[in-house]
């Protein structure tokens, strides 16, 4: 999450924190990859920037080597449809 790569309060649902996410994902799946085989499935979530962030540094050069085990990206989003009306969204 946001948080835990150091950024705070609204920061942390930022582009910048979810790229940095992807990163620091990157490396420990990279770490993993040094001492064994890996074979990854990666699912998403939500909408956002924050999603949007992640796929940029996986698909970008710093994933290259990440790249070669993904097996699969699914996309896990709930997507509502039909049903009772929403809530009114929350204005702060």
């Amino acid at each position: 999450s946001g948080g835990t790569v150091g950024f705070k309060k609204v920061n942390r649902e930022s582009y910048e924190a979810g790229y940095q996410c992807g990163l620091r994902m990157i490396k420990a799946i990279e770490t993993l990859l040094d001492k064994q085989d890996v074979r990854l499935e990666i699912h998403l979530d939500g909408f956002g920037q924050g999603r949007d962030a992640v796929m940029q540094s996986i698909l970008g050069s710093e994933g290259l080597r990440m790249r070669t085990c993904v097996r699969a990206i699914v996309d896990t989003t709930k997507i509502k449809f039909g049903g009772v009306r929403a809530k009114k969204l929350r204005k702060i």
